[in-house]
């Protein structure tokens, strides 16, 4: 277990698990298996595919989603784990307070790197009472009660809707914050765009990791009749992606997919621009590993087109896996790479 799970079983006590009524806990971390409590009287809410199949092996009582819905039975205790955009943690706290009502009893636990040390200054803004209930192990933990006046959650709200030129007009893009890249176009996915539109495609193809979606509607833009399936395992992501392909027009299919484990086709494109990060540190091998199985995907003739950091070995990572990789665009920070 991580710094997080271990403090967040060292403040157990505090969430009163043996309550008659069950607590809310949002984007947990694993805790062990050291309290059955945790499992047999919480409601856990997930907005990462892989940890909700994590949690799902251990009990019926989660759920996966980009926000929790209507909430039955009516939750009174609540915990949520700090995300590290504050736009995000912004619009949890307005969630909190819209649904949550004046009597439920609230937490935020996460890591000082994420912005933990600093969040009771944000806190201030939402609740009249905020209390530092402990501070260990690099975390730390917040109780906070009577919320203040404050706008309504709304995902309406919450979604922000920008485009990006192409071929002399303008896609439309929708994303929510704690999605890659929120509300601009970033440098790699800049120079990926710009190769595809000198590149016809043709049959089916996966953007693994779509994020808010811009790839497979530039690529359906670009392609008629094209095949698109659009994998990523952020709830957030996949909802951003179900609203680009309908701003933008072009029909997808959106996946939630831990790696390929939900991944059902054969395709002659995957493309991707891959994570290599890991928390705050840069890991170009998670992408690797996610990908290493992509050639059972791929039909005879399929191409892999990604891009990356130059200073990241995932040319030779390619030419090794695919005995074949050239550079179809470059900058002074990014190869866009092509491997049969």
């Amino acid at each position: 277990m991580g710094d997080l799970s271990r403090f967040l079983e060292r403040n157990l006590r505090h969430f009163d698990l043996g309550a008659p009524d069950p607590a809310l806990l949002i984007n947990p971390p694993l805790f062990g298996d050291s309290d059955h409590r945790l499992k047999s009287n919480s409601h856990i809410f997930l907005q990462d595919y892989a940890r909700y199949l994590q949690w799902s092996a251990l009990t019926p009582n989660c759920a996966f989603g980009a926000f929790p819905g209507t909430l039955e039975p009516v939750i009174r205790r609540a915990l949520l784990i700090m995300p590290r955009e504050k736009a995000l943690l912004r619009a949890w706290l307005s969630w909190m307070v819209t649904f949550m009502g004046p009597d439920t009893t609230l937490w935020l636990a996460g890591e000082n790197r994420a912005g933990a040390r600093s969040a009771g200054r944000l806190l201030k803004e939402w609740f009249q009472q905020v209390e530092v209930l402990d501070s260990a192990r690099h975390c730390r933990l917040y109780a906070m009660s009577e919320p203040l006046e404050t706008i309504r959650f709304s995902t309406d709200r919450l979604a922000e809707t920008w485009s990006i030129a192409l071929q002399g007009r303008r896609l439309p893009i929708v994303s929510f914050p704690g999605v890659f890249s929120h509300g601009k176009l970033d440098e790699g996915t800049r120079l990926l765009l710009e190769a595809l539109e000198t590149v016809t495609f043709q049959g089916r193809a996966l953007d693994f990791g779509c994020g808010c979606g811009i790839i497979a509607a530039a690529l359906g833009t670009l392609n008629t009749g094209l095949l698109l399936d659009l994998m990523d395992s952020n709830a957030l992501a996949l909802e951003s992606s179900r609203l680009t392909l309908a701003a933008s027009g072009v029909d997808g299919r959106v996946i939630a997919s831990n790696g390929l484990s939900a991944i059902d086709s054969s395709y002659d494109l995957v493309i991707s621009n891959p994570p290599f990060h890991r928390g705050h540190q840069t890991d170009s091998g998670m992408s690797m590993a996610m990908l290493q199985d992509i050639r059972n995907f791929m039909n005879q003739s399929g191409q892999l087109i990604m891009v990356v950091n130059r200073h990241l070995p995932y040319r030779r990572w390619l030419t090794s896996t695919f005995g074949q990789c050239d550079v179809l665009a470059e900058n002074n920070r990014y190869h866009v790479l092509r491997a049969r």
